[in-house]
């Protein structure tokens, strides 16, 4: 490990210089990016299923299934 700015045995960069892409980074870099889109897109898309979600649903269903049940014994009634 000499000192003297060789990050992974390179000479530094002159001033106004670019660094040139190695093959590899233009493989692993558009995999990178590709991943994290997916990953969101994935999450996002994901249902919700929290205990919360499901109980408001479940209330709504009985609520609405009593008050047929209770249209269904009122019109039995009137016949």
């Amino acid at each position: 490990n000499e000192r003297g700015g060789k990050l992974g045995g390179r000479e530094p960069l002159k001033p106004g210089e670019k660094r040139k892409w190695e093959l590899w980074e233009y493989i692993t870099w558009p995999t990178y990016v590709g991943s994290v889109v997916l990953a969101y897109v994935g999450l996002k898309a994901n249902p919700n299923e929290s205990l919360r979600e499901w109980a408001e649903t479940e209330a709504v269903l009985r609520v609405e299934a009593r008050e047929k049940e209770a249209r269904l014994k009122a019109a039995n009634a009137s016949d």
